[in-house]
């Protein structure tokens, strides 16, 4: 009745949800009791189904996507024990796109792949069409370009036989997305284009400034430098005058990446004063505060060290209370090394210090004893070599403790050869 009421007249939601809420307590029971009674017979089997096809619309906008994924597996399983097959492809499906959803994409991939290979077996091109879009989202989440590539491929032909320009548009962004990532960079800036061509089309401008800039990251990938510039300018400028700020800050600091490798650093600079007056003008203390790390690096790699110092100091207060762990704790490094290469040790031991503290706030062994490392060398470089080997004994502690990550052995190696180098050292300065 609910659905009923929905179906008929979308503005009666509310009253349908009502009636909904109403009968809740029962269909939660229905749903509970054939559920359990499945495997028992085939029709109260269907009936486990029906729970999930009658609430597909209605349900997420009252219970959670985990209560709704609980009922699609019981329904899975109610139709694979009644040998229901096109019963078993639409929960496949329905399960995919709600694990998708919650990014659970190593388990919708799981799904998918049935669902699609259902689709494929009962002729259902539309199932089939939807669960390769996202079996390729989940792909390229999940860094399996390749198959992501394959899926986008395969869903570009089902959408040129629907003739929908528009989702031809976004299918041919998203493989242009796999290709790119999966360092296909020919056939990724194929379809690129062809996207913005789309796009063009369309009159989409918000679709042509995002691609112009994907175009640009792409050419300056593979050293096309003048290219790179061309497409960055040009979708700064559709993004300018379409009020698309946020897209504009990144193109400008992609601009300003473009410069930095083409020596051209004033521009570079001024690409980046330009992202920071609009992420001013939009109160955007974030994306503030990435802007100013990144000014502090271009700063340091250029070994301008007080300019450096200036910039990371004004982006760290608002890069600690809108951003994440990862790129404060990098800005903290990165500010540390800065003073450590002009000799203030105590400012540096401070950022290490800090830095040491997130990393055992987050248990994250790797930041605490890249820290304790840091601290190490800043005391080998001050002369408080006593200090220097105590924290360096410390790092190697939580190394030892840690799960045998990739990063985590390198760094164990780096201090256990310095150690090394140490005794060797010692053993020369005594003559033995």
């Amino acid at each position: 009745d609910a659905n009923d009421l929905y179906d008929s007249d979308e503005d009666a939601l509310e009253s349908a949800l009502n009636l909904f809420d109403l009968d809740w307590y029962n269909i939660e029971a229905g749903q509970k009791w054939s559920s359990q009674k499945s495997t028992e017979d085939a029709k109260i089997a269907k009936l486990c189904g029906d729970f999930c096809k009658e609430a597909r619309v209605l349900m997420p906008m009252r219970h959670t996507t985990e209560e709704c994924i609980q009922w699609n597996e019981s329904a899975l399983e109610a139709s694979r024990d009644s040998e229901n097959v096109e019963a078993e492809k639409n929960n496949l499906l329905s399960l995919g796109m709600q694990l998708h959803s919650l990014g659970h994409y190593d388990k919708a991939i799981e799904y998918l792949e049935e669902a699609q290979s259902l689709s494929n077996k009962l002729g259902h091109v539309g199932d089939e069409k939807t669960s390769m879009d996202l079996l390729g989202q989940c792909c390229l989440s999940t860094g399996n370009y390749e198959r992501a590539i394959e899926c986008f491929s395969k869903v570009l032909e089902f959408v040129r036989l629907e003739g929908k320009a528009k989702k031809e548009m976004e299918v041919l962004n998203m493989l242009a997305q796999a290709c790119f990532k999966g360092n296909v960079f020919d056939r990724a800036e194929l379809n690129f284009k062809l996207s913005l061509e789309k796009a063009q089309k369309l009159g989409n401008k918000e679709v042509q400034a995002q691609v112009l800039d994907d175009l640009g990251r792409l050419c300056n990938t593979v050293k096309k430098y003048q290219s790179a510039i061309n497409y960055l300018k040009e979708g700064k400028t559709l993004a300018h005058q379409n009020n698309l700020k946020t897209r504009e800050i990144g193109i400008l600091e992609n601009l300003s990446m473009t410069y930095m490798q083409t020596s051209k650093h004033k521009k570079a600079f001024d690409c980046l004063d330009g992202a920071l007056e609009i992420g001013r003008k939009l109160g955007d203390n974030r994306g503030q505060g990435l802007i100013l790390k990144k000014m502090g690096d271009y700063h340091r790699s250029l070994k301008e060290y007080t300019a450096a110092i200036e910039k990371y100091e004004r982006g760290l207060p608002k890069i600690r209370k809108f951003a994440v762990l990862p790129i404060e704790y990098s800005l903290l490094e990165n500010l540390g090394n800065t003073y450590l290469e002009i000799g203030g040790y105590e400012k540096s031991m401070i950022c290490f210090r800090h830095s040491r503290t997130l990393g055992k706030k987050h248990a994250d062994p790797h930041m605490e004893a890249k820290a304790l490392w840091n601290l190490s060398l800043t005391c080998q470089r001050s002369g408080d070599n006593g200090e220097a080997l105590s924290l360096a004994e410390l790092a190697t502690q939580v190394c030892s403790g840690a799960q045998g990550s990739e990063e985590i052995k390198i760094l164990a190696a780096e201090i256990k050869d310095w150690m090394i180098k140490r005794v060797e050292d010692e053993i020369k300065d005594s003559g033995l």
